[in-house]
């Protein structure tokens, strides 16, 4: 996203962050994993599970 006419001052994202989209069809799936996030960190952390994710899909973690 480079520019959007609701946020005329916006110029790019902060440093470290990031955005995902969900399909629609995975949306009970979306609410039960942050239902249960809690839990599910203490068996692997936020870190683990993001580095998969980029890795998964293609994505360059250090970028």
């Amino acid at each position: 996203m480079t520019a959007n006419l609701h946020f005329p001052h916006w110029k790019k994202w902060a440093e470290g962050y990031a955005c995902v989209s969900v399909e629609k069809s995975h949306r009970e799936i979306r609410i039960n994993y942050i239902k249960n996030q809690k839990e599910h960190h203490r068996h692997k952390s936020f870190a683990e599970e993001y580095g998969e994710f980029l890795a998964e899909y293609g994505f360059d973690a250090e970028s």
